[in-house]
Parts: structure tokens; C-alpha cells; sequence
């Protein structure tokens, strides 16, 4: 199943992926703190409500899950990451 995603979710996804407080596992699904997920390599440059609903939209696909105030990327959503970069960049992070 394709599932298309925005410009925003794609930044977001990414932010995730690559935030500061991971704690290096490499499947990215490390929980990180929702109000940190700009802390990253790839800041997103979105906040607030925006912010809030990109990643309630993710969490619908089940790219995404949330508990309180945190969140990390599902196994789909880790695969999905992996599409999102450059072929070189996603080998380096392996």
C-alpha cells in the first residue's frame, strides 16, 4: 500500500528519525519527547498546532506512535524514513 505524504509529515518524519535524544538505536524507534522533536539533525521547522497535527496525522497512517508526551517511528514508519533519504544517506545511517 502507497501512502502519500505531505511535505510537512515527510520533515517531521525525519526530525524523528534523526533527534538529538535518540539513543542510537538504528531502527529510529526510539521514543523522543514530543516537544523535542526539533532538537535534530533535521529539524522539521514546524511547531505548535501545526506541529501537533502532523503528527496526529501520522499517527492515523501508523507511521507514528504516541503515549503522553512522547512519540517514536512504527516499524512502517522507520521503513518509510529509509525511502525518504538519498540512497547514500540511508546506507551510512544502517
Amino acid at each position: 500500500m502507497d501512502i502519500y505524504l505531505t511535505k510537512n509529515e515527510q520533515s517531521v518524519m525525519l526530525a524523528i528519525a534523526d533527534n538529538f535524544f535518540q539513543n542510537g538505536d538504528q531502527s529510529y524507534r526510539s521514543a523522543v519527547w514530543s516537544d523535542s522533536i526539533n532538537d535534530s539533525e533535521s529539524p522539521s521547522g514546524i511547531d505548535g498546532k501545526a506541529l501537533s497535527g502532523v503528527v496526529s496525522s501520522l499517527s492515523k497512517k501508523g507511521l507514528l506512535g504516541t503515549n503522553d508526551d512522547i512519540v517514536w517511528l512504527t516499524e512502517q514508519g522507520a521503513k518509510l524514513v529509509d525511502d525518504l533519504r538519498p540512497r547514500s544517506a540511508s546506507r551510512a545511517r544502517r
